[in-house]
């Protein structure tokens, strides 16, 4: 997966409106966390925010995209999403086409979590906090690709939280 060019399909929809995922280039990396509708839907978005909240910087957006499975799950994730005040766009994957389009994403949801750089190129895959060796290796990369150092306090200060 590294290196690979992630495509984002035009049709991904914003629960604000606000506009095509591809135009979105307002910060130097991407982390996405892609949802494939296999997963406790409602786990993920109760821990987004906890999330949202340990990567906060200027140079990175995140961008939870959550794949739906039928219209029923689009009724119950709608309000989900909507009652726990996520704290940044979330975008719907209705057809599944996020997943058609970067068909080399595996299966396993240990890798539906990966960082890109400006060219929309993955850098680092995996869940930056399943360990410290994680963590430390997000941040350097990170660090490198957006030229702005901030995220080993902000870590420190969740291991004395939990």
């Amino acid at each position: 997966m590294l290196g690979k060019e992630i495509k984002f399909p035009s049709n991904l929809q914003s629960l604000t409106n606000d506009g095509p995922l591809a135009s979105r280039r307002d910060s130097n990396a991407i982390l996405i966390y892609y949802y494939d509708g296999n997963e406790c839907t409602s786990c993920n978005i109760a821990n987004l925010n906890n999330i949202i909240n340990i990567y906060q910087s200027p140079n990175l957006s995140i961008i939870p995209i959550f794949s739906i499975n039928d219209d029923e799950h689009y009724l119950n994730l709608t309000p989900l999403l909507n009652n726990n005040s996520i704290k940044t766009i979330a975008y719907i994957d209705i057809n599944k086409d996020f997943i058609r389009k970067n068909s080399f994403i595996p299966k396993d949801s240990k890798f539906h979590t990966f960082l890109l750089n400006k060219q929309n190129k993955i850098v680092y895959v995996g869940n930056p906090l399943a360990s410290d060796k994680a963590w430390a290796l997000f941040t350097e990369i990170l660090e490198i690709i957006s030229d702005y150092p901030f995220m080993h306090l902000l870590y420190s200060q969740l291991l004395v939280c939990q």
